[in-house]
């Protein structure tokens, strides 16, 4: 790409925040003439905000002189103490820095305190307006994180000096294995650096007394190094599902063979012999299964025949949520997202007879602790389900596959897969699976191999998704969306800088949430009709899924046994307030989507375009996954040598190593089960 034009252009309402680090009282700010002209100025200059603050005194009263009238007096003032902590090196510097060179609405709000009465001046920041989750990046921005907030080290390289900071680089690798790649042990022979011990000395003195304990650099056998916070948890976790493993359920083998016997749906031996044994010597269930095995299948009978019990389901995605709600009509049952029960787990008293958590394996093991801690005195029952196969957890989560090995006389693994009638892709999927040798082999004979040269950017059934690893690129989501759009032949109607077509297929998004529990992250559905005037433009919407409940936001235009037409507005944005939702659509246009947002969906037909410059990404779980979203036709757009890399490079995640480390490590391992 060539980008031959580009201008600076700070919003007002990222002034607006910025100054709110500085002072309580609100100004909003307005792009008067004066205003366009410091953008102009930035533009012709190349400069940031951060480049202005660190000029030298003559340089910035200059700028300063030229452009400090009416509202922008007021941002001047604040740069003046923003300069005044950065060049002095004062706490605070560090936070600033960043905003100053990023100036990202999402970032500086979630930098600020929201409650009134938290939002006071912090001393440990200069007395800035500022939440304490800010002060780790501050004193150590290389490895740690801004509130809700996660910066590329490149981006930190260009605003914050790495100088007498070694150690920070040392801590974020092995934050890095242990956060993208999942081992909680890093190996000493990763490491060029001669001064190691120097380095661990440096980072643990120079950590926040309160995040010592937590955040400190361990060494283990003198050849490996970890954070002692991913250990600690994870012997909390393990521990915390082993008391629920002391005894089982009073009676249980009688009731559950008499409810075997009139239970009519249940034709599956595997799972009757299952359920005939679960909750005898232990009230812990682990359900392990690839994709279309039946999981939910399963949830469904156990719920069943706990049909009287308080129940809540938890998963981590609204989609698996939602697919819960739906798929059980079950008496005395509450839903959430792991994320959801976390924020609100203060404000719930209720207890519940059992708990079942989906998706485990894509749980970090910070949110399981989370909810496992604050569970182990509101049920009696906990059943967690997952596929240890498809996409991990984007933090450090390997909790669940340590629980396989852990309570391996408690787990069951589904096998037989349901979620396809074709034998073919059912032997692909399985052949993936185990990694076996004829995986090649079951391509071909499914057909889904193509070169990718062949793939032209078409659609060919209605209920069809094309998968990629990246956004950018030929052959990334943004561009295929854009090509496969221009072939709709009906009229784009352009919208805060987006196009949207009647037929365009669709995924709603977190937006959709005010529109009731019935919308959720990555519902499908398609345009029917779109209609504009000055102030808003009006969507129809088809979802096939029959909606119940309406509110303001929308109303349904037809319904029908095989769905729901709804229709909303949407006002034209004012991209000068982003604080307002009024204006954010919300769904996304979803001919393509990634490999990651695609998890917890199916399509009648998935087509997988790879890139060359893309195939070292593609793991094994994230091939896996992909590949399990189609229900009858399967395609994979490749090149003959990526096809080949990337056969020969999967590998199924091996925790071997870290799990006989860890549990020959933790001293009260004997009370655990072997």
């Amino acid at each position: 790409i060539l980008i031959l034009q580009w201008n600076i252009d700070i919003r007002p309402c990222e002034f607006t925040n910025f100054c709110l680090i500085f002072n309580s009282i609100r100004m909003s700010f307005t792009r008067s003439t004066k205003y366009e002209h410091f953008m102009q100025f930035l533009t012709k200059e190349e400069l940031n905000l951060l480049d202005i603050v660190k000029l030298k005194t003559e340089e910035y009263d200059e700028i300063k002189n030229q452009f400090s009238e009416d509202k922008l007096k007021h941002l001047f003032n604040c740069l003046d103490m923003a300069r005044e902590i950065i060049l002095n090196n004062k706490s605070g510097s560090n936070i600033l820095s960043y905003i100053l060179y990023a100036m990202n609405n999402q970032i500086i709000k979630k930098q600020i305190p929201k409650k009134k009465n938290s939002y006071q001046p912090n001393p440990k920041l200069s007395n800035l307006f500022l939440k304490n989750e800010s002060i780790p990046f501050d004193e150590m921005p290389f490895c740690s994180n801004p509130a809700g907030h996660i910066p590329k080290l490149n981006v930190l390289f260009e605003c914050i000096s790495l100088n007498n900071r070694e150690y920070e680089l040392l801590a974020r690798k092995i934050q890095y294995n242990s956060e993208v790649n999942g081992s909680l042990y890093t190996s000493l022979e990763d490491f060029k650096e001669d001064n190691i011990e120097v380095l661990i000395e440096k980072y643990n003195t120079a950590l926040y007394n309160g995040h010592k304990k937590n955040r400190s650099i361990k060494k283990l056998h003198d050849k490996f190094l970890f954070i002692n916070e991913y250990q600690d948890t994870l012997i909390e976790i393990i521990q915390l599902l082993n008391n629920f493993t002391k005894s089982g359920l009073d009676h249980y083998k009688e009731n559950i063979n008499e409810w075997l016997k009139e239970c009519n749906q249940l034709d599956c031996k595997e799972k009757k012999d299952y359920l005939s044994n679960l909750f005898c010597n232990s009230k812990l269930a682990l359900i392990y299964g690839a994709a279309g095995t039946g999981k939910t299948t399963l949830i469904e009978h156990i719920s069943s025949f706990f049909h009287d019990k308080n129940k809540l389901y938890l998963a981590n995605t609204n989609t698996a949520v939602n697919n819960l709600r739906q798929r059980l009509d079950i008496q005395n049952s509450s839903f959430s997202t792991v994320a959801s029960y976390i924020a609100n787990k203060n404000n719930i008293s209720k207890k519940f007879d059992i708990v079942f958590i989906d998706e485990c394996s894509t749980i970090s093991n910070k949110d399981i602790f989370s909810v496992l801690d604050d569970i182990k005195l509101k049920c009696e029952i906990l059943i967690c389900v997952g596929d240890i196969y498809q996409i991990e957890s984007i933090r450090f989560g390997n909790w669940f596959l340590f629980a396989q090995k852990f309570f391996s006389d408690i787990q069951l693994e589904l096998k037989h897969i349901y979620r396809t009638k074709s034998e073919k892709l059912q032997l692909l999927w399985e052949r993936v699976r185990t990694l076996d040798e004829s995986m090649l082999e079951a391509i071909e004979k499914n057909n889904s191999s193509e070169n990718i040269q062949n793939f032209n950017f078409s659609r060919s059934v209605n209920d069809e998704i094309i998968l990629c690893l990246n956004y950018g690129g030929i052959y990334g989501v943004n561009n295929i969306n854009k090509f496969l759009q221009e072939n709709n032949p009906h009229k784009s109607f352009y919208f805060n800088g987006l196009s949207y077509k009647v037929d365009d297929p669709i995924l709603f998004n977190e937006n959709s949430s005010s529109f009731g529990e019935e919308f959720h992250n990555n519902l499908k559905g398609i345009i029917t009709n779109i209609e504009e005037d000055e102030k808003t433009i009006n969507f129809t919407i088809k979802i096939n899924k029959i909606i119940q409940n309406i509110n303001n936001n929308f109303k349904i235009v037809a319904k029908d046994d095989k769905g729901t037409e709804i229709k909303f507005s949407v006002a034209r944005l004012n991209s000068d307030e982003e604080d307002d939702n009024s204006n954010i659509v919300p769904f996304q246009v979803a001919y393509a989507i990634s490999i990651h947002k695609a998890q917890g969906l199916e399509y009648d037909k998935v087509s997988i375009v790879v890139a060359d410059e893309i195939e070292e990404q593609v793991t094994h779980n994230i091939f896996y996954t992909a590949i399990t979203r189609a229900k009858k036709e399967l395609k994979i757009y490749w090149s003959a040598e990526t096809e080949n890399k990337i056969l020969k490079s999967l590998k199924i995640k091996d925790i071997n190593k870290d799990f006989h480390l860890f549990k020959n490590n933790i001293q009260n391992i004997k009370t655990l089960k072997n």
